[in-house]
């Protein structure tokens, strides 16, 4: 069976979100990172450092509203593969949500819808 690639890979529809945010990793510093694209199940990022895959942390971000400002997001991820980018010289990589908060739902659903 051939591996499925790239988009055919992916449960939900991503938009793009380009922002900032921070990766917070247990007894160390926030990592600023850039966010690039969201769905109902992640959240992709460009990143200084590369994660392992399977890594858990926590991210903080906000969910831009269409009447201004925004609703903030904490969430705890899963880095499910990190790539180095010639195009950004940096590292993209995929965090899966878990467990992300009712309020958090309905805020990325809204972006998602462009409300």
């Amino acid at each position: 069976m051939a591996e499925l690639k790239g988009a055919e890979r992916r449960l939900h529809e991503r938009k793009p979100l380009r922002g900032t945010a921070q990766l917070v990793f247990p007894s160390q510093p926030p990592l600023e990172v850039r966010t690039w694209d969201i769905s109902a199940g992640g959240i992709a990022i460009i990143a200084s450092a590369n994660p392992p895959p399977k890594l858990r942390c926590v991210i903080r971000f906000v969910v831009p509203l269409l009447t201004g400002g925004g609703t903030p997001v904490e969430v705890k991820v899963q880095v499910a593969h990190s790539v180095l980018s010639s195009n950004h010289g940096a590292f993209m990589v995929g965090l899966q949500f878990e467990g992300l908060s009712a309020a958090g739902e309905q805020a990325v659903a809204r972006f998602l819808k462009g409300q």
